[in-house]
């Protein structure tokens, strides 16, 4: 039994759930490990989420806070051990939007119409006080991850700095350019972190998860996150319904709602690119480079809609496109 193993049995015992039984769960892209307990027809989530890796639970524990005072579903938190970096929440089921519309693809529209009224709904909240900003420069500077582990690893070439700063300054510009609402965003507000929740009203119908990263940012962020996830399709029609109805919804225009889709989405597909390659060099999770040619082609549908005539061409000069043999120099790395 190693350390993290006995540490998490103590923290069971002291809070009273060591008689509980424990499933493994899937994990994600962070070192953190879920399991379900469970004991008879009850179930909770535990969060095993070493501080050292993952970083401090507080995060995590005040967004859900705040989220469910919003009047949002969040796993409410039943036990916690914020020093040694344990959570017991509430659980939310297995309904995720990603493995449900594999079995029932005919609740997309309804789900995902849902799913974009939070947004909406969130637009109109007060942003909690402790989630830091989430400013154009800090999303240039990870825009860049696409240069020194996507675009590095595969020509095998050490990135020039100047180009970094370059791709930086061209992204947060433009971010800046947007002149948007600046609200509460989930920063990754996707089908692998949405649970559909039909027996509950309302916004209270879509679960919440994930949101730890939760930040200021501009209106379009989670938006792009929801029509351009990086795991699975949605269809054209779906996705420009869906653009229309949060046109409708905000009284934002339909053009300046697609241009901020489109400059927000180059900014998180970049990251992405520079964080998969990552996931697959760094921490052998090759299997995040399959996700990858769709996260390309988002990328050069934005840089079509955005008309940034200058970041277009940085791209298409310095990050090579997504081949099986660029592909296979990320895996063998």
């Amino acid at each position: 039994m190693n350390n993290r193993t006995q540490e998490r049995r103590r923290f069971l015992e002291e809070k009273g759930w060591n008689n509980w039984g424990i499933v493994m769960l899937a994990g994600d892209a962070s070192p953190r490990k879920y399991f379900r307990l469970s004991s008879g027809s009850k179930t909770a989530v535990l969060m095993d989420a070493p501080i050292g890796s993952c970083g401090p639970l507080d995060p995590f524990i005040g967004i859900s806070e705040y989220l469910i005072e919003q009047g949002f579903s969040s796993p409410k938190i039943l036990a916690k051990d914020t020093t040694g970096g344990f959570l017991i929440i509430e659980d939310l089921g297995d309904d995720l939007f990603s493995s449900l519309l594999v079995k029932q693809p005919e609740l997309e529209y309804e789900i995902y119409q849902v799913a974009l009224e939070i947004l909406v709904a969130l637009r109109q909240k007060v942003p909690p006080p402790h989630v830091p900003n989430y400013a154009p420069q800090i999303q240039g500077e990870l825009s860049a991850l696409s240069l020194t582990w996507y675009a590095r690893y595969i020509s095998g070439v050490e990135v020039n700095e100047r180009k970094v700063n370059q791709l930086r300054d061209l992204v947060a510009g433009a971010i800046s350019g947007l002149n948007e609402r600046q609200v509460f965003i989930h920063r990754d507000y996707h089908a692998e972190n949405l649970f559909w929740l039909p027996e509950r009203s309302d916004q209270e119908r879509v679960g919440l998860i994930d949101f730890q990263d939760g930040s200021i940012g501009q209106s379009s962020y989670d938006l792009v996150s929801l029509l351009e996830d990086a795991r699975r399709d949605i269809s054209t029609a779906l996705k420009e319904e869906l653009l229309h109805r949060y046109s409708e919804l905000t009284g934002d225009p339909l053009a300046l709602v697609k241009k901020g889709v489109a400059i927000s989405g180059i900014q998180r597909n970049l990251r992405i690119l520079g964080v998969f390659a990552r996931l697959s060099i760094r921490d052998s999770k090759s299997w995040y480079l399959d996700y990858i040619p769709r996260v390309w082609d988002y990328l050069m549908g934005d840089l079509e809609t955005a008309d940034l005539p200058g970041l277009t061409s940085f791209i298409m000069n310095n990050l090579p496109p997504p081949t099986p043999e660029n592909l296979d120099k990320l895996r063998s790395t």
